[in-house]
């Protein structure tokens, strides 16, 4: 399948192999804004900790990496239901603020879905708290859920995942 995201062109998924994640952290890091708290994330040693790892890349140049998320608990039990947990997320920094970023949070959805989440918890940075608000995410108090120090428990609703996913199938082709 593929999408075309408006100003974009068509992308499509893929599982993100060691050589695409080596040229992301070769490509990304200088273009990250420096007060984000992720200038220093290396996308592969978070490919080795992954258990569901995802990439959105330029369906004419597969070669072009788009978007990378990652999960190491994709079916994170908690005592409120099972969860799709999302903890890496990164647009290529010049790809920020466009379409691509709210296709791909919907491809997310699509994944979370499948995996029959009740719904998406998120470590947020500090600094992309508004940014997930933005996509529907609310402060999670799931006194389970325990996040990496620093970062900020979120959940998106499975109702709001619906809304997300059908978001990205809107420019779905094919």
């Amino acid at each position: 399948m593929q999408w075309e995201p408006e100003g974009i062109g068509l992308v499509r998924t893929t599982r993100p192999g060691r050589w695409r994640v080596e040229q992301v952290d070769l490509d990304w890091p200088a273009r990250r804004p420096a007060h984000h708290s992720n200038t220093h994330w290396k996308w592969t040693l978070i490919l080795e900790q992954s258990k569901d790892p995802w990439g959105v890349v330029d369906s004419a140049d597969f070669s072009r990496t788009l978007v990378l998320w990652s999960s190491e608990r994709p079916r994170l039990t908690l005592s409120a239901g099972t969860f799709y947990e999302l903890a890496w997320f990164e647009v290529d920094p010049a790809l920020r603020n466009t379409r691509l970023a709210v296709v791909a949070v919907g491809l997310a959805a699509h994944r979370a879905l499948e995996l029959d989440a009740a719904g998406l918890l998120l470590p947020s940075l500090p600094e992309t708290v508004g940014v997930w608000t933005d996509f529907g995410a609310a402060p999670c108090g799931y006194v389970d859920y325990d996040v990496p120090e620093g970062a900020v428990p979120m959940i998106i609703s499975r109702a709001i995942l619906v809304t997300l996913s059908e978001a990205a199938d809107e420019v779905r082709k094919g």
